[in-house]
């Protein structure tokens, strides 16, 4: 009886003291960098292309905990008037006067910056400008090829995504 009581009091103690383990991490390549992101994503979806999208999410829910990655030299659609690298340099540095489509500035910081956790993570490999929210975050990234291209989340948080991007930096 007493080596019963032992074994089931010694179970319930490992049991009861395990610490969790930490989040598992996978390496994606994408725009010729390594990035750390969360392993398991439920689904995986590649466009290609020229835009060169890549959406994963993790969990079951359509349109929710996902983690967007595309190439911001594809959209044609932005009118930045400068390179953007000084663009985004501009938006981020707010007032730094680069040359670049001024009202195009003004809309990014009122979407990007304004009430918005922001800043820059800069190493030898990239520079990444963030925006952060709690219920969705931006990584404006570029390297010194002058490849430009935008992470964006709705689920990662800072301390999240910089250890994202931290190896790729």
């Amino acid at each position: 009886m007493n080596r019963v009581l032992w074994v089931t009091l010694l179970s319930f103690l490992s049991f009861g003291c395990s610490v969790p383990a930490p989040h598992s991490k996978a390496q994606l390549s994408y725009g010729g960098h390594l990035f750390a992101i969360p392993a398991n994503a439920s689904v995986i979806l590649s466009t290609g292309g020229e835009e060169n999208i890549l959406i994963l999410r993790y969990g079951a829910a359509k349109g929710e905990r996902y983690l967007g990655f595309s190439d911001m030299a594809a959209d044609r659609s932005l009118d930045l008037g400068c390179r953007p690298s000084a663009f985004f340099a501009a938006v981020f540095a707010d007032g730094v006067d680069t040359g670049c489509n001024k009202e195009g500035i003004n809309a990014f910081q009122k979407m990007f910056v304004d009430a918005k956790g922001t800043g820059v993570w800069s190493g030898e490999k990239l520079t990444v400008y963030y925006s952060i929210s709690d219920d969705h975050s931006f990584l404006f990234t570029f390297d010194k090829s002058g490849k430009a291209f935008k992470i964006d989340t709705d689920f990662l948080t800072k301390n999240d995504l910089k250890d994202l991007v931290s190896g790729a930096l």
